[in-house]
């Protein structure tokens, strides 16, 4: 009669184990998917407020309300780099033409995230101090095309620049701390964004 009682006790003691570790391991998938989604969220969240942001200055190259002022697309794009780009436009609508300039920082300078590939992306304007637009971005890429679809080797010589027709534009967002060894990740690409103003020089 005791014998099989302390078997009876080990055998719902390993039962109970088994158990337990199950319900943990469900607690802990379920905390590693919610902390991973909620990531997800707002990576796309603020990668549509960039991507607005970008667009709208990109959609504005070589705008300007004073006729004249830019003369051909040489003045409109000024610099058209892999990651890097320099335009000319009144990208508020101000009346006055800015000089607007993006482009991707170092590594370095988020070290305070354990994402080795991070960085900020910045927007310069009229030479002033960069403003970093966003943070956690591990790709931006600029790819150009001239009026003939033709793709245009970067970077783009100053005295070409009147050959860009438009552009395409990839980046990718990703969080900086891992969930489980693995990091939240956000890729958008415009496939071809182009500016009403080049097109009509």
């Amino acid at each position: 009669m005791g014998y099989t009682t302390i078997l009876d006790i080990i055998g719902a003691m390993f039962i109970g184990g088994i158990l337990m570790l199950s319900l943990f391991q469900v607690n802990y998938n379920t905390i590693v998917n919610m902390g991973y989604y909620n990531t997800d969220y707002l990576l796309q969240a603020g990668l549509l407020s960039l991507v607005e942001v970008i667009e709208r200055d990109m959609r504005r190259i070589g705008y300007s309300q004073t006729v004249g002022v830019i003369n051909s697309t040489n003045d409109a794009i000024i610099q058209a780099d892999t990651s890097s780009i320099t335009i000319v436009g009144d990208v508020d609508n101000s009346g006055s033409v800015d000089t607007i300039k993006y482009y991707l920082g170092a590594t370095g300078e988020m070290a305070v995230t354990i994402n080795p590939r991070d960085r900020f992306i910045y927007r310069q304007v009229n030479g002033g101090t960069p403003q970093k637009v966003f943070f956690g971005v591990t790709i931006f890429s600029l790819v150009y095309f001239d009026s003939f679809s033709a793709r245009l080797s970067a970077p783009v010589p100053r005295a070409e620049t009147g050959r860009i027709a438009s552009l395409q534009i990839s980046i990718q967002v990703e969080s900086g701390d891992a969930f489980d060894q693995k990091y939240a990740d956000i890729y958008w690409r415009q496939i071809r964004l182009s500016s009403k103003n080049l097109n009509n020089r």
